[in-house]
């Protein structure tokens, strides 16, 4: 990937928070690390998710 696109980055900035509270719990930890590698500039909120 070379670079996240303006409407992928604001896709997921007005999402992310939302996107990580509905994968929170989740028992497939992949799903945050494939999140984190689309989006690293929101990592820590699907970190948070990630350990709820």
């Amino acid at each position: 990937m070379v670079g996240p696109s303006a409407l992928l980055q604001g896709f997921f900035d007005s999402k992310s928070r939302e996107i990580a509270s509905l994968m929170a719990g989740y028992s497939d930890k992949k799903v945050f690390d494939n999140l984190i590698y689309i989006d690293p500039t929101n990592a820590h909120i699907y970190q948070e998710a990630r350990n709820k």
